[in-house]
């Protein structure tokens, strides 16, 4: 046929199984018009028009009118008045691509850094409406994104080490989850587990980092702006 209507074609099963059903319904859909009807943001990432039921009313091209290195609305042009990043901004390949979604609910944007231990990405809470800043665990001494896919897999010979590193990121996340009282700690507002690794969902602070304060400051800060910054630290600890 060349219309095609899918409801809730991806529903009630496992990831794993989405991923190669999703495959197929790739093949299939080729050169046919199609209208699908989905609760899972993964299902429909790659349409060309989306459309989002919010309260009774249409929310149109939601995820298509958002910058990826921002998370700013688009202008009807499509461009980013408040970054410089576009879709041809390149990405490193071992992590995840913008627009990724993880638990059918965060849009992965940018990523903001990376080190030993994961990688932090700038992302959008279709949910709580709002910027959020999500963390993976993947060590990259211990384990590699399969390619073609977001999965992670950990090397033979370290899976143990890679197992226990991961309880700890959790854990470290539930405890920081439990300090909501302490104004000066980001707030960790959710955890979960997906493609072999875990995640962890922070609020969005806007500011700049330490390095880029002292950059403008010519690498010196006086008295004053110290107390400013520390003083919040030293209470918190």
């Amino acid at each position: 046929p060349s219309i095609l209507v899918l409801d809730e074609a991806t529903s009630s099963i496992d990831v794993q199984t989405e991923i190669l059903l999703q495959q197929g319904l790739n093949r299939l859909l080729e050169g046919r018009t199609s209208f699908i009807i989905a609760h899972r943001l993964s299902t429909i990432k790659n349409a060309d028009f989306i459309m989002y039921i919010d309260k009774g009313g249409l929310d149109m091209e939601f995820e298509k009118n958002l910058c990826m290195g921002c998370m700013n609305e688009l202008d009807a042009n499509g461009v980013c008045h408040y970054c410089s990043y576009t879709d041809n901004t390149p990405y490193i390949q071992s992590y995840l691509a913008p627009r990724t979604v993880l638990d059918n609910r965060y849009i992965v944007g940018r990523m903001l850094s990376y080190n030993g231990e994961g990688a932090s990405y700038i992302c959008y809470d279709t949910v709580a409406n709002a910027k959020a800043v999500v963390r993976g665990y993947i060590p990259d001494t211990l384990c590699e994104r399969e390619r073609g896919s977001n999965r992670v897999v950990a090397d033979s010979d370290c899976l143990a080490k890679y197992k226990t590193f991961m309880s700890e990121f959790v854990d470290m996340n539930r405890t920081l989850s439990k300090m909501r009282n302490l104004e000066h700690i980001v707030t960790v507002e959710d955890i979960f587990y997906e493609n072999n690794t875990a995640y962890a969902v922070y609020d969005y602070v806007e500011g700049v980092s330490l390095k880029k304060f002292l950059q403008t400051n010519k690498g010196f800060l006086s008295w004053e702006q110290v107390k400013k910054l520390f003083v919040p630290l030293f209470t918190t600890l």
